[in-house]
């Protein structure tokens, strides 16, 4: 009988662990990955090629490069364990739904800047 397969994004920690097991990768090696990513260099490979914007697709971006170098190990996913309510602020009433990060950038800015208001910084 197949183990499920489950990505759990509870935490970083969990999050790398999960997709150590998804890619049948050591955690170490991701790490490397993910360090070691020249961003830059992906925007600008992703401009060259379709010739669009990278605006609101960083994380597609960054997916496809780690599937071109991980994907030959790729198990399905059977389940995802989110977290959205872990990462809120306590007035939050969800009134706009989850919203992806490229639609709250400015929101999430605002209130990085409020946290420091009046303070020496």
């Amino acid at each position: 009988m197949r183990q499920l397969v489950a990505l759990d994004c509870s935490t970083f920690e969990s999050t790398l662990n999960s997709i150590s097991k998804i890619y049948n990768t050591k955690t170490e090696i991701i790490k490397s990955f993910l360090v070691s990513c020249n961003v830059d260099e992906m925007y600008k490979n992703f401009y060259e090629t379709t010739g669009k914007n990278y605006s609101g697709c960083g994380d597609m971006i960054l997916f496809k490069n780690f599937e071109k170098k991980f994907k030959k190990f790729y198990k399905k996913i059977d389940l995802v364990y989110w977290f959205h309510l872990t990462r809120t602020s306590f007035d939050s009433n969800f009134a706009e739904g989850i919203l992806s990060l490229n639609n709250v950038t400015e929101i999430l800015w605002n209130k990085v800047f409020n946290l420091f208001k009046n303070t020496k910084h």
